[in-house]
């Protein structure tokens, strides 16, 4: 009994002793706040106060210059930083571009850059002299009050640039959105894209990474399904490890913000491959999350990041953090000028001023919303003549919604993502010429001052006084370069670029790229220069059933009265005749023409797969089947069939019926089946 009595009274004693630890600890920092308070408010310079809303267990620290270069090899501990009581434990926010730059300067210093080939090919190379290491410290204690003295105590020190808190934004993310139809993707006047430019999206080589700093993104929805890359995915806001470099894809889904920013780049270049980066939630950003997907993005080599979302600080205060971060990256940073209908030089309606969007940097283009007409800023739209550089399509755009189906959209939130879109046209363009890739700046020049069309109504608005429209869409997915002279070909890298050649049949074409085609729908009339430049059209597939009474030509092209050559093709051509009596009216077919008219030089055709390079039912008895064209009243020149020819009619090596001039041209391992 006298056991449990003085057990019981050891324990009230110290349960008693844990509580006046736990009040002399509350106090003490009730009255280290008061302390730290009165000092922060002095700062003016910074305008930075316990009123702002910042995270109470961490703060961020942008060495500068020299230190950031001085210490790129180090791995920084809480002995770092001896002054600061509490600091448990220091993330790297720029962990990946430390290594990039930690890579340059070696490569630099031995002349080595083979392990930097990738890099140096897509364009992601640190510009050392800008670099500052950025480093995000985790305390052990939740005070605002600590975070601010720590802030103080660490601008003295000579290595740090600057010092704030981890500033947590209650983000502007405003979309419109008046109208949802949950059709299926199948609905073209909904559609993002049609079947065809998917197919020729998911077989690109050259495709473009595309990061979407949002909330998500509806993977699945049918328009997205192949077009976002979730190996590269991450979620910068959720974190079950409590490191949010190291946390990985779950909570990547979601996005009813960035599910319809993701269908804008998608609908502006089918070729894009989207990353999702989740950097908030709940309308909820941390400068810390931000800082780490950015990182992120410059070590995995995402060239172009889009960011459809404003910061608002209470006072004229620059977030250091995010600047420099956006210094940092070496690609193109996308962004809005936000839906307040003010000059952002100025505060919002007196609740602050928008960021990143007043940012002064090489690499960030910030982007304000065209009206219905395309003629005209939004009414809601900000604008500003040194801080806006370019206008885009912002209302009634039809994107991809989260929940599946599609939606009507605008505001800037929609503008911006077109502007990212037209940006990885280019260097989609650039890849498919084999053109060194523009680095962020370059990308900025080209589109702000050179792409974009300026126009009076705009004159007030933007940097640039100029916008971008479909029309700019057009003229970067139409063809990879050229403008049509002999001088300047047209240049062809893709189905689409290929397809597009009959629109301007009397230009010049060059291709740049080996082309894999599948279905094709023979071009009617050709009269240009098709230059194939050596390389290969793959898989050329013609298959039709012929059921009018009218000569017919099969082919690349219906009937050539141009010059097609240096080209090489793998084809399988069928035709199938569908009356069952005699047809009068003749179907001729070849790989590269039905008929020949012009000059076709130096050509190499060869069956796709295991299929017959052509083949035509016995009924066309009056059919002209050949290995490069199925009547010739041209000139073929050099030119080579490697394929087996089936057919009933006029069967020929290389032309089926010959009343033109064949040079220096034979089948080589071919076989020819007149009756079958």
């Amino acid at each position: 009994m006298k056991k449990s009595k003085r057990a019981a009274i050891m324990s009230f004693a110290l349960v008693a002793t844990m509580f006046l630890m736990t009040r002399c600890q509350f106090e003490a920092f009730e009255a280290m706040d008061r302390d730290v308070v009165s000092r922060a408010l002095v700062r003016q310079d910074v305008g930075i106060s316990i009123n702002d809303n910042f995270a109470d267990d961490r703060l961020v620290v942008i060495l500068t210059a020299e230190a950031s270069l001085r210490y790129i090899d180090k791995d920084f501990t809480p002995e770092f930083f001896p002054e600061i009581e509490h600091l448990i434990r220091i993330e790297d926010s720029t962990e990946h571009t430390a290594e990039v730059a930690r890579m340059q300067i070696h490569a630099q210093s031995t002349g080595d850059f083979s392990l930097l080939a990738d890099r140096v090919q897509s364009g992601m190379l640190v510009n050392i002299p800008d670099f500052r290491r950025i480093l995000e410290l985790r305390l052990s204690v939740n005070c605002k009050s600590y975070v601010l003295e720590a802030v103080e105590i660490l601008s003295r020190r000579p290595e740090v640039h600057r010092a704030e808190p981890d500033f947590i934004f209650e983000i502007d993310r405003t979309y419109q959105m008046y109208s949802l139809d949950f059709l299926s993707y199948s609905d073209d006047k909904y559609c993002i894209t049609n079947l065809h430019l998917q197919q020729t999206a998911l077989g690109d080589s050259h495709r473009i990474l595309v990061g979407i700093l949002d909330d998500g993104i509806f993977g699945n929805h049918p328009a997205l399904v192949n077009r976002v890359c979730w190996e590269l995915s991450r979620n910068f806001f959720y974190c079950t490890c409590g490191i949010v470099r190291n946390c990985g894809a779950d909570g990547l889904v979601g996005g009813g913000h960035g599910t319809p920013v993701a269908g804008v780049v998608a609908n502006v270049n089918p070729n894009a491959r989207l990353v999702s980066l989740v950097v908030y939630r709940r309308a909820t950003l941390s400068v810390s999350r931000l800082l780490a997907a950015i990182d992120y993005a410059t070590g995995v080599g995402i060239p172009i990041l889009n960011l459809s979302i404003v910061a608002r600080t209470r006072h004229d205060y620059n977030i250091p953090g995010i600047y420099y971060a956006i210094r940092n990256y070496p690609g193109l940073f996308v962004g809005i000028a936000g839906n307040h209908s003010r000059n952002i030089d100025n505060a919002i309606h007196n609740q602050g001023f928008i960021y990143p969007a007043r940012f002064d940097l090489s690499n960030l283009i910030t982007v304000g919303a065209l009206n219905a007409g395309k003629n005209g800023r939004r009414g809601d739209s900000n604008y500003s003549r040194t801080h806006v550089e370019v206008f885009a399509p912002g209302t009634n755009i039809r994107t991809t919604y989260h929940r599946g189906g599609f939606m009507i959209s605008g505001h800037t939130s929609m503008a911006a993502p077109f502007v990212a879109g037209i940006a990885s046209l280019i260097l989609y363009n650039q890849s498919l010429r084999g053109d060194p890739p523009s680095n962020g700046h370059e990308l900025r020049q080209n589109i702000v001052f050179g792409l974009a069309e300026v126009i009076p109504a705009l004159r007030n608005y933007s940097l640039s006084s100029a916008r971008l429209t479909d029309a700019h869409v057009a003229q970067l997915r139409r063809f990879a370069g050229g403008t049509g002279t002999q001088a300047h070909p047209f240049l062809i890298g893709n189905r689409e670029h290929l397809a597009n050649i009959s629109m301007f049949t009397s230009a010049y074409f060059r291709l740049v790229n080996d082309i894999a085609v599948a279905q094709w729908s023979p071009i009617w009339l050709f009269f240009g220069n098709l230059d194939g430049n050596n390389h290969k059209i793959k898989g050329l597939s013609v298959h039709e059933e012929i059921n009018r009474n009218s000569i017919d030509n099969y082919g690349l092209v219906r009937i050539n009265e141009g010059t097609i050559r240096n080209l090489r093709v793998s084809a399988n051509i069928i035709l199938n005749f569908m009356y069952t009596h005699m047809n009068p009216f003749p179907a001729n077919a070849g790989v590269i023409a039905g008929s020949n008219f012009g000059t076709i030089e130096n050509v190499r055709v060869s069956a796709f797969h295991d299929y017959h390079i052509v083949l035509a039912a016995r009924q066309l008895v009056n059919s002209s089947i050949g290995g490069i064209a199925g009547r010739n009243f041209g000139h073929i020149i050099s030119s080579r069939n490697y394929g087996t020819l089936y057919g009933h009619g006029n069967v020929g090596e290389i032309a089926g019926l010959n009343f033109g001039v064949i040079t220096n041209s034979r089948n080589w391992d071919a076989y020819m089946l007149s009756d079958y």
